[in-house]
């Protein structure tokens, strides 16, 4: 019978925060030195191939799931927006890969609505939002093999205040959420004085949670604001550790899931700095490193370090066998097919064919086995959503797209426009057809999409290129972050300045490279971008400039 899989992801967990990880530039640089004490997370990890240098394909949760249980990037799966776009109806996921061999499958998730809404609680036999339904279920299958996915948001926002659910709706949630206000509010001690007074009796659990988020956003507005949130973030992951982890880390030893199931632990991405908060604590934000890269671990059924190739202790907690090449999450599906036996399904899936298929997962056996694996980049889009002025409607566009290597990034903010005639040449007509053109997705002779254009114009009033340009200059928060940059990792991890000869106007080899990539990449993207929703909405013209780098 095949082995069983488990899947445990935790989300918002950052890459520095787990006892295996060695550099912690992030926290260095915010002068946090001492890790959180987490035995029960490290259990999980104990005996693992612990990636260090795992990347995810968005900074936010849809996304990055999708892609954890396709094997593909934004692109191929279709969920590349937070909640405008769903799974492709072609693509497969994991559990429906698996179900050929026998597999039962469950998903249980503290907020069951993220999966639903985007066509991902697809092939799970259940789905749940209690854990404790999940171990009966595990029990209930004990003769087949099995596929649960266990995603744990208690460390998101507002950072360990568990959130209502069906599961949860209780007087003890309640009460849970207050003794962890109390805890937090003396372990923080001066952080929390001068802070917004608590009501006198909470009747809610959401109350508490309205309380926890209005005194931490009162905690980061101060001049130490990322560094006294990151605090609070890691004593959440200390109170998560000694809550639910311990509950999964005392059932699993007890019902011995691990000596007899593939555990794969993992953050679907970090949390780190908000440049459009003046870099205070945050995802959902930008492509950095500590958004975006990941823990990743792999454990076989009853193994153990020693048996493991070049095992390399850590002096906390953790014994692990660090493996140091750079993998996507992209990865974890064709590793786990290979793992089930099932390798072939990877292949009659497309996960390494097609026009992109070199961007989708590739098995990480031959890492695990000590073996050095060709170096790629690893994808990664962000989709910003915006409020339209007009009408209050909620739209998204592609914000930001990179192409991560283990010593440098290259990111890129908006699109690239190359046209034979600079903009400042055209005439009216020409330059608001080339707007239309580029917001809209519409040929730029289109004589009705002018027509169209005209009569929106006229209902705000006059619209000349100066105009444009004021609204786009109120506008611009992020104009300190460059439009296009490599970023040396090594030499600069926290990714403070770009490379000076891409500062400006980047149009080295690498950079055109990586233009021609996102150009393939785009020619058969699903859904393509911009979605349907920006398509409609003319209005936003002043937001979407930005993006499009019609003003520098």
């Amino acid at each position: 019978m095949p082995p069983s899989i488990v899947l445990i992801s935790i989300d918002s967990l950052r890459y520095d925060c787990v006892s295996y990880q060695v550099q912690r530039p992030h926290l260095d640089a915010v002068g946090i030195a001492d890790l959180p004490h987490t035995p029960h997370l490290d259990r999980f990890m104990e005996g693992s191939y612990a990636f260090t240098q795992a990347v995810a394909t968005a900074p936010y949760t849809t996304t990055s799931h999708a892609s954890i249980l396709t094997g593909r990037i934004p692109t191929d799966h279709g969920v590349r927006s937070f909640m405008s776009s769903g799974l492709s109806p072609d693509v497969l996921l994991l559990p429906e890969m698996l179900a050929p061999l026998g597999y039962a499958s469950m998903l249980m998730s503290d907020t069951t609505w993220l999966f639903r809404t985007v066509g991902l609680d697809r092939g799970f036999d259940d789905v749940t939002e209690d854990l404790e339904a999940a171990r009966r279920w595990w029990q209930d299958h004990e003769h087949r093999p099995r596929l649960l996915l266990i995603h744990l948001l208690d460390l998101h926002d507002p950072y360990g205040f568990r959130k209502p659910s069906r599961a949860l709706r209780s007087a003890e949630l309640l009460d849970e959420n207050v003794r962890w206000l109390d805890e937090l509010e003396a372990s923080m001690g001066a952080l929390c004085e001068g802070a917004s007074p608590r009501p006198a009796r909470f009747e809610r659990p959401r109350q508490v949670m309205r309380h926890a988020r209005m005194l931490h956003s009162q905690v980061v507005s101060r001049a130490s604001g990322l560094a006294d949130g990151l605090r609070w973030y890691l004593k959440a992951l200390e109170r998560i550790d000694r809550g639910p982890l311990r509950w999964i880390v005392d059932w699993f030893g007890t019902d011995g899931v691990f000596d007899s199931s593939i555990v794969a632990t993992f953050g679907d991405h970090g949390e780190g700095r908000d440049p459009m908060s003046n870099f205070r604590l945050g995802h959902s934000c930008a492509m950095f490193d500590d958004v975006i890269r990941v823990p990743l671990t792999v454990r076989m059924p009853g193994q153990r370090i020693e048996e493991l190739s070049d095992p390399v202790p850590r002096p906390v907690h953790a014994p692990v066998c660090l493996v140091e090449e750079q993998c996507s999450l992209v990865d974890l599906v064709p590793t786990l097919l290979e793992l089930a036996g099932g390798a072939e399904l990877a292949e009659q899936q497309g996960l390494r064919r097609g026009p992109v298929g070199f961007l989708n997962g590739r098995s990480l056996l031959p890492a695990m086995s000590g073996r050095r694996m060709p170096v790629r980049p690893a994808y990664g889009e962000f989709w910003q959503r915006w409020k339209g002025r007009r009408n209050g409607r909620i739209i998204e566009t592609l914000r930001q797209r990179t192409l991560r290597w283990p010593d440098r990034k290259l990111s890129l903010i908006g699109r690239d426009l190359r046209y034979g005639r600079e903009l400042s040449e055209l005439d009216t007509k020409a330059y608001i057809l080339k707007l239309c053109s580029d917001l809209g997705g519409h040929p730029a002779d289109d004589e009705r999409r002018w027509n169209i254009l005209i009569r929106w114009a006229a209902r705000g009033g006059p619209i000349t290129r100066r105009c444009l340009f004021w609204l786009f200059q109120q506008r611009a928060k992020s104009a300190p972050i460059p439009k296009a940059a490599i970023y040396d990792l090594v030499g600069d991890p926290l990714e403070a300045h770009p490379r000076r000869e891409d500062c400006v106007r980047p149009r080295s080899a690498e950079y055109r490279r990586a233009l021609e990539l996102f150009e393939r990449v785009d020619r058969h993207a699903r859904p393509p971008s911009p979605l349907r929703g920006t398509r409609k909405e003319m209005f936003a013209v002043e937001d979407r400039l930005r993006d499009l780098g019609y003003v520098e």
